[in-house]
């Protein structure tokens, strides 16, 4: 993720230069610079300290930046949650467990009641499964794969599986969240 990048998106926001917020924050105006010259990559430290006088929670700086998807802001939501967790150990999961969710295209009904119910899930591979039945549907986490959102428990070929339904953080645009599985280790 580009760390100066999202800074400047929130200080624009806010009408706040770099070289303000340096001062708020009693970090280098240098160390700033130094950063955006090496692709933008500032320190977890430095990033709790402008979030705390920015007035914003530390997942909030992370969810809406492209890079990041639904497993990473639920990780950093929960750190925000625990001041005493050690945030080595969280990034480091985040790292293992994105390579347990399987993003998939799904067809979608949606009925006039707004229920969405998904009909057909597009694999890696470009392998289309039909989805026989849908069991239920509840929030609930992704256990293995980490995140949570909506999960669908539905019937492929008369076996039950799990297709999760993962809100996007945005309140406005046309995206309003993506389908993931978790990926079957062997």
């Amino acid at each position: 993720m580009d760390t100066i990048a999202r800074l400047k998106e929130l200080t624009g926001e806010r009408g706040i230069s770099l070289y303000r917020l340096s001062q708020l924050c009693d970090i280098s105006y240098s160390t700033l610079k130094n950063a955006e010259a090496r692709s933008g990559q500032l320190s977890l430290d430095s990033i709790e300290r402008i979030c705390d006088k920015l007035g914003i929670p530390l997942y909030e700086f992370f969810m809406t930046d492209e890079d990041w998807d639904g497993i990473e802001a639920y990780a950093i939501r929960r750190l925000h949650l625990h001041e005493n967790a050690d945030r080595r150990a969280v990034l480091g999961f985040i790292m293992v467990s994105n390579n347990l969710k399987v993003y998939v295209p799904v067809d979608v009904e949606f009925r006039s009641d707004g229920t969405m119910l998904p009909r057909i899930i597009v694999w890696e591979d470009g392998t289309k499964y039909e989805i026989d039945r849908v069991l239920d549907i509840r929030q609930a986490a992704a256990m293995r794969a980490g995140g949570q959102g909506d999960r669908y428990t539905v019937m492929i070929d008369g076996k039950q599986s799990y297709l999760f339904f993962e809100r996007s953080a945005s309140l406005t645009g046309n995206n309003i969240g993506r389908w993931f599985v978790e990926r079957r280790q062997s």
